[in-house]
């Protein structure tokens, strides 16, 4: 169900419900509980609204999640999100949701940037090592083959969405192209059709996003219109001027394996390589 139909009281009877160890069968609950390390800035949210509640100074990286968090839900909604959190939990159902550096920390202590990215290594190993993770090597694909596995593409429906790494051989990622002239990239949003829904009640709604970065940090992003009452079938427009043109100037290099987000943009020796994933 689309979050602006679910009431307050239903969003909080669901968080008691994940949080107290009950096996729901919904596929956002059986998602949830697919990737501890996928789950880490959830967690740590809830714990900086458990704070918040308490009257703690919360470090900067709580800050911006208790803020994100008001974009979407009243100030008294967050405060019991934190409430339920600090106090109506099972702990083995809290550690099969979140990982030990969230569900190890007293109520006293924060999470900073420092400790997210501290944490990096283990999160991306877990990730990488989920079934809709995917590495594909270019000079290791055969002609016209597909960049997926059925395992892959498996992956996706039961995780409701997926990684697609794309890198060049291995010898070019730190030779660099510095001095490269700049590379204009255009990404044009035409149409789109839904081949399946979420399957959450209710319809759809939804937006695409794009993004792409360089070395020497120049960036460009774009987010669409949200498209509402998206069902199986639906076939929908983009307006004639909904385009992301990204200038790199110049391209110092990008390491093999460099990606942003979807669609995924990444260059090897003066070659620019994309792929979408959604």
């Amino acid at each position: 169900m689309p979050e602006s139909h679910v009431t307050t009281e239903e969003r909080l009877s669901r968080l008691r419900a994940q949080l107290s160890g009950a096996r729901s069968s919904t596929k956002r609950d059986l998602r949830m509980r697919l990737s501890r390390g996928g789950n880490t800035l959830i967690g740590a949210s809830l714990h900086a609204a458990s704070r918040k509640a308490k009257g703690l100074e919360l470090t900067a990286l709580e800050q911006l999640l208790v803020g994100a968090m008001g974009t979407i839900l009243a100030e008294e909604e967050i405060t019991e999100f934190g409430r339920i959190y600090h106090e109506e939990t099972s702990p083995e159902a809290v550690r099969e949701l979140f990982p030990d550096t969230i569900t190890g920390r007293s109520l006293t202590e924060g999470f900073s940037v420092e400790e997210l990215v501290a944490d990096f290594p283990r999160i991306g190993a877990e990730v990488a090592a989920q079934p809709n993770a995917s590495l594909v090597r270019l000079d290791e694909l055969a002609p016209d083959a597909s960049l997926d596995t059925e395992e892959f593409v498996e992956a996706l429906a039961t995780h409701g969405g997926g990684i697609t790494v794309v890198v060049g051989p291995q010898d070019q990622g730190a030779r660099g192209i510095d001095g490269a002239d700049a590379i204009y990239v255009k990404l044009s949003f035409r149409d789109f059709w839904c081949l399946r829904r979420s399957g959450e009640a209710g319809k759809d709604e939804i937006y695409w996003t794009s993004s792409a970065g360089s070395d020497n940090g120049s960036t460009k992003e774009y987010e669409s219109p949200e498209f509402g009452s998206i069902a199986k079938g639906s076939h929908r427009q983009f307006a004639a001027h909904c385009s992301a043109p990204t200038t790199w100037s110049p391209i110092h290099y990008f390491p093999s394996g460099s990606t942003a987000a979807a669609p995924t943009l990444a260059a090897h020796d003066g070659k620019l390589y994309c792929v979408h994933r959604g």
